[in-house]
C-alpha cells in the first residue's frame, strides 16, 4: 500500500529513503528534492538515508554503467572507425561518471540535507533467526536480508528520537504487503505507525502543498487535456520492468485509447506559488515494440523483435505552467502493471 503523508504543523516527520528511490533519480535533482530541503531547512522534516541505501544506490550506479559499456563495446567489432572514435568517447564519458558518482551523491545528500544512518546495530545471530522464523520483510523463501536491515535502520531511527509516525519511502512491494505485520513491531517497539510510500511523486513533504481542496475546474482543463498529456507522455516509454517474463526490453510503439478514472483525479497547490500539480489513475492500449536479446558466451548478441499489444495501468502526475489552463510537458507516469489485452482499440 502506498499513499500521501498529511503535512502538518508540530513535531517533524521521518522519512526512511529506500535504496530503489535514489537508483530512479541517481543526482537527485527531481523538484521535490529542493522540497524536502525547504522541509529540513524549516525543521519539520528528518529525512534518513540508510547507508546500506546508499552503498547500494553507488554500486547499482556502477554496475549500470559497466552494463553500458560492454554493450558498446559490442557494438564497436562491426563498426566504422568513425563510429568507434564516438564510441571511445562515450566509453570515456561512463567511466568518468562511475568514477565521480560517489562524491556526486555526498555533496547532493549534504546539499539537501539528508542524514546517513549507520548500518543497524543486531547481532547476526538474531537477523538470522528473523529470517528462520520468515519475519518481515524477510519473505516466505527467506529472502529479504537488505530490507530488513532497512527496516531496523528504520525502527533505530525512530527509538533514538521518538516519532509517532514512521514513513517508508520505497518501491519494494515487501513493505506494502507486509504492512500491518510491520506495522504491530513498530508499535511494539517504538510506538509509531507506519507509512509505505511507493515513490517520490507521490510523497508530499511537510508544507509543499497548500491547503484545501482544488478541482480542475479552478484550473479550466477537462479531463481532455490531461488525456492528450498522457498519450504524449506514454510513446516511446520505456516499459521493460513491467512487462511480462520473456522480453529483454519493451516500449511503446502507439497509444490507442486512454482511459482516467475521474474519481482518482486529485489537484495540489503548491505552497506560496501559482503552481498547480494534478494526478490521476488510469488504463491505456498500447502497442510495445519488444526485443529479445541472445548474447550466449563467446557469441556475438542476436536480436530479435516482436510487437505485444498490452492494456497498461499507470498513475500519471503533470502541472500547470503559465496560465492555469496550460499543462507543462514533463508530466511523470508511474506504471504498476501491463495486461494482454483483451479487447482490440475502441
Amino acid at each position: 500500500m502506498s499513499g500521501f503523508v498529511v503535512a502538518f504543523e508540530g513535531a517533524p516527520i521521518l522519512v526512511i529513503v529506500d535504496t530503489n528511490i535514489l537508483m530512479e533519480d541517481p543526482l537527485l535533482r527531481d523538484r521535490k528534492w529542493n522540497a524536502a530541503e525547504a522541509a529540513i531547512s524549516a525543521g519539520r522534516l528528518r529525512l534518513v538515508l540508510p547507508e546500506l541505501a546508499r552503498r547500494e544506490a553507488i554500486g547499482g550506479f556502477q554496475r549500470s554503467h559497466d552494463e553500458k559499456i560492454r554493450q558498446v563495446k559490442a557494438v564497436l567489432r562491426k563498426s566504422s572507425s568513425r563510429a568507434k572514435n564516438a564510441a571511445d568517447a562515450l566509453i570515456q564519458t561512463y567511466e568518468t561518471e562511475k568514477a565521480g558518482y560517489e562524491s556526486i551523491l555526498d555533496a547532493r545528500i549534504q546539499a539537501i540535507g539528508i542524514e546517513v544512518a549507520p548500518l543497524p546495530d543486531i547481532d547476526h545471530a538474531d537477523l538470522t533467526q528473523r529470517a528462520i522464523d520468515r519475519i518481515p520483510p524477510f519473505n516466505e523463501t527467506g529472502g529479504g536480508y537488505r530490507d530488513s536491515l532497512i527496516w531496523l535502520t528504520a525502527l533505530e531511527q525512530v527509538e533514538d528520537h521518538p516519532f509517532d509516525d514512521l514513513t517508508i519511502l520505497s518501491k519494494d512491494s515487501i513493505f506494502g504487503k507486509k504492512k500491518r505485520v510491520l506495522e504491530e513491531e513498530s508499535r511494539r517497539e517504538t510506538g509509531a505507525s507506519v507509512v509505505v510510500v511507493g515513490s517520490l511523486a507521490a510523497m508530499e513533504f511537510p508544507g509543499e502543498y497548500e491547503p484545501g481542496e482544488f478541482g480542475l475546474s479552478v484550473l479550466d482543463l477537462t479531463v481532455a487535456d490531461i488525456v492528450e498529456q498522457i498519450a504524449h507522455a506514454l510513446v516511446g516509454l520505456d516499459i521493460s520492468r513491467w512487462s511480462p517474463p520473456g522480453p529483454d526490453h519493451a516500449q511503446v510503439e502507439q497509444v490507442g485509447r486512454v482511459d482516467v478514472q475521474a474519481d482518482t483525479i486529485k489537484v495540489k497547490k503548491r505552497y506560496g506559488e501559482s503552481v498547480y500539480e494534478i494526478s490521476a489513475d488510469g488504463i491505456a492500449d498500447i502497442d510495445a515494440t519488444v526485443l529479445l536479446i541472445f548474447d550466449g558466451p563467446g557469441e556475438e548478441p542476436e536480436i530479435s523483435q516482436m510487437s505485444a499489444r498490452w492494456d497498461l495501468s499507470f498513475r500519471w502526475r503533470g502541472a500547470t505552467v503559465g496560465e492555469r489552463t496550460r499543462l507543462e510537458s514533463s508530466g511523470t507516469l508511474e506504471v504498476f502493471g501491463v495486461e494482454e489485452r483483451r479487447q482490440p482499440y475502441r
